[in-house]
């Protein structure tokens, strides 16, 4: 089966979607399945820029799913290119039964070693970030205290000057 038809509400298919948003929709697709976006805005980085729509859970103050859509060179909106869950916002669970809530050693069960991964100790707390490569597509996982709080994955438009979070390629 197909990665993409396992797309849905409660749904994540790393490299693909969340909540039934797929890397590649367009603007209005969005729109039409999650109705008027909580917050719109800009968002750039070292060789890309964005302008991202927030959804968050009724009554939370932070938190919720960020979706990113790529700027083209004439400055329209181009299709979702980075997806990002922030808890509290349940957007479901991966095929693997990984999402918001699971331990960071429940993630290592499901897909292995980490490509890469990133901790920092804070004020008695460990924030650690594991990345994946997953459907040709970075996936990342990120925690706090062994449990996951962020998941995303990017970019459907890989700009080849951006290797530092891209997934390599063989060929």
């Amino acid at each position: 089966m197909e990665e993409a038809t396992l797309c849905g509400p409660g749904v994540i298919v790393p490299g693909v979607c969340i909540d039934g948003i797929k890397l590649g929709d367009s603007r209005e697709r969005v729109e039409k399945l999650l109705g008027e976006p909580e917050g719109i805005g800009w968002e750039d980085g070292l060789y890309r820029g964005w302008r991202s729509y927030r959804y968050k859970p009724p009554g939370s103050e932070g938190g919720g799913l960020t979706i990113r859509f790529f700027i083209e060179e004439d400055g329209s909106w181009g299709p979702v290119d980075m997806l990002k869950l922030e808890e509290p916002y349940d957007g479901g669970k991966t095929p693997e039964n990984i999402g918001i809530g699971s331990t960071l050693k429940e993630v290592r069960k499901a897909y292995g070693e980490p490509d890469y991964v990133s901790e920092h100790h804070l004020n008695n707390s460990i924030q650690s970030s594991y990345y994946y490569c997953i459907n040709s597509r970075r996936f990342a996982i990120g925690g706090l205290n062994g449990v996951a709080e962020r998941i995303s994955f990017w970019y459907f438009i890989p700009l080849e000057q951006d290797t530092s979070y891209s997934c390599k390629t063989e060929g």
